[in-house]
């Protein structure tokens, strides 16, 4: 039987929520519950659904066209380091301990880019910052945006026509 990916989507929604834990319903509003790590899509195209591994128990019976793979880390605790992140970032703009952060559901983890990931930066940046074992560290730099062009004479240099001449 061929099931659509809407109602798939809508389905593993529904089993979702419906086997939220007593506790997630006393979480905040528009937070998803604390057993879930998130979705996306492989390379099939299926949806596949991430579930905080201390609540393996509540898919016993998920239904086989929704695939689940169990994960560490729920999505709220992905956020809350994101969060923990951007906070230090505002407080303190001059230092520069990392080029960037990415929260990847599919990897369940916060990438955090280094311009130089050695095992002292990662010390300080732990020191300083978050020790979270949701964090990776990676190789990166900063975000530089490249002129829209290239061959731009001199801004006082009149064109024909125009009111500079």
């Amino acid at each position: 039987m061929k099931i659509s990916k809407f109602i798939l989507y809508t389905l593993a929604a529904l089993l979702l929520f419906a086997a939220a834990p007593a506790s997630a319903e006393e979480s905040y509003y528009g937070l998803p519950p604390e057993h879930y790590g998130g979705m996306y899509l492989d390379a099939d195209g299926s949806m596949i659904l991430l579930i905080v591994e201390k609540y393996k128990d509540l898919y016993d019976d998920y239904p086989p066209e929704v695939k689940i793979r169990f994960v560490k880390y729920s999505l709220q605790e992905l956020k809350a380091v994101m969060e923990e992140l951007a906070a230090f970032s505002n407080a303190y703009p001059d230092l520069h301990l990392y080029t960037g952060a990415a929260l990847d559901e599919k990897d369940n983890c916060v990438y955090v880019q280094m311009l130089d990931p050695s095992e002292e930066n990662i010390a300080e940046f732990k020191r300083l910052v978050s020790d979270s074992p949701a964090i990776s560290f990676c190789q990166g730099g900063y975000d530089v945006e490249e002129p829209l062009y290239d061959d731009v004479g001199d801004v006082a240099e009149p064109t024909p026509n125009s009111p500079l001449e």
